[in-house]
């Protein structure tokens, strides 16, 4: 999970403390993934690569994470 949120330049702990609930959901439904050994081939490869998006069952909680704007990146 936090391999993918870097990859997706989101900083882990700041949306776990911006965003504790959604945080916990991700690592929830990231633990009971099937799709660790694919994921982390894919992000061993190209981790700009958007096939994740199709097996990822975290990826509109990702999506919606990313489009906010994060101090880590300077977006404030």
């Amino acid at each position: 999970m936090f391999r993918r949120m870097a990859a997706l330049d989101l900083d882990g702990k700041e949306v776990e403390h911006a965003h504790p609930e959604s945080f916990r959901d991700l690592q929830r439904i990231c633990t009971m993934c099937e799709s660790h050994r694919q994921c982390a081939r894919d992000l061993a490869r190209d981790t700009g690569d958007s096939k994740w998006e199709n097996y990822c069952p975290n990826v509109d909680t990702l999506k919606a994470l990313n489009a906010l704007p994060w101090a880590s990146r300077r977006e404030w």
